[in-house]
């Protein structure tokens, strides 16, 4: 069924409801991809706070390397500096409500890969220290903590995982189990005990996709008293040829129904090689170079285009998630 809001006091409700809550997306790779535009278009949603992925400033991914990683957070730094007015780093919880009380979008540092820490723990706590609060441990790939969800295994964390996850716990900073192996998710959750997210997935109930977690996964999130933030992009949602809102609303509704609304956010992943943000070229250009990366293999990504479903291709949109949730 598709989810409508069909009558004023729906649509009355939703945009009260929005303009009260703190809307925070996990996950912001297009805030420093495309900047000023991505944080104008994310304050122009009533989006209260993102979660800003650090990247390798000179091409956009993840950064790998500690080198890359210092680079990557001194852009983000540089970033939030143009912008005082509008824009505010987030170090702790309280920063979220003054973010929403001043109209400033926070900006919460991220880990898309814990690769950059190399293989030395040392590295976690000046890394906390500048800001970065969310750790993913893998992207796809196997690195020294842990396989990705991707890899042909389905090894746990290696003896190096586990004093990182204990190392990430003891200073503070959340563990990611997004793009992660099933096991080595279940690894870290027990090993932390600390509140657990997987900032952007779906649900592998609903589309059986590398990239989706099961309901195991949501389960032992939940029982750590974490989150699951929802990708909002369609090809790990089950209708790239054909993006739907209601795909989206089904997700969060699983993990709703599933474990409650308190375990359930948003992660929606917007970056730079979406639509409106590039042309069709440009996203197969990219896709080749990805796949021979070795990212992501053909038979786990569809090909081009990529956009987000109608009413929410752009953070400016996201009003009408909160009106198709109602």
């Amino acid at each position: 069924m598709q989810h409508t809001v069909g009558d004023t006091d729906q649509l009355e409700l939703a945009t009260r409801l929005h303009a009260e809550a703190i809307v925070f997306d996990m996950v912001a790779p297009l805030f420093s991809q495309v900047f000023p535009r991505g944080a104008e278009e994310y304050l122009a949603g009533g989006v209260t706070a993102v979660g800003a992925t650090v990247t390798n400033a000179s091409m956009g991914w993840a950064a790998a390397s500690v080198d890359e990683g210092f680079r990557g957070v001194s852009l983000l730094y540089d970033l939030v500096r143009r912008l005082p007015q509008q824009l505010m780093l987030i170090h702790a919880v309280e920063d979220f409500q003054t973010a929403k009380t001043e109209g400033r979008l926070g900006v919460l540092l991220h880990l898309q890969s814990c690769s950059l820490f190399e293989n030395d723990t040392a590295f976690v706590e000046p890394f906390y220290r500048l800001g970065v609060r969310v750790g993913q441990l893998t992207y796809n790939t196997r690195n020294l903590a842990a396989d990705g969800c991707t890899e042909r295994t389905n090894g746990g964390l290696s003896n190096f995982g586990i004093r990182l996850v204990r190392e990430m716990t003891r200073i503070g900073m959340v563990v990611d189990g997004s793009h992660t192996g099933f096991r080595s998710t279940m690894d870290a959750m027990e090993e932390s005990g600390a509140p657990f997210v997987f900032s952007h997935c779906g649900c592998k109930a609903l589309f059986d996709h590398p990239r989706n977690i099961t309901d195991e996964q949501i389960r032992a999130c939940a029982a750590t008293g974490g989150v699951v933030g929802v990708v909002g992009l369609s090809h790990f949602l089950g209708d790239a040829a054909d993006p739907q809102l209601d795909t989206l609303v089904r997700h969060i509704a699983h993990i709703a129904e599933l474990v409650g609304t308190e375990h359930v956010g948003i992660g929606m992943d917007y970056f730079s090689g979406l639509s409106p943000y590039s042309t069709l070229e440009e996203q197969m250009q990219a896709y080749a170079a990805i796949a021979d990366g070795g990212l992501w293999a053909p038979e786990h990504m569809p090909p081009p285009p990529r956009r987000c479903a109608p009413g929410i291709e752009t953070p400016a949109g996201m009003r009408n998630l909160t009106a198709a949730l109602v």
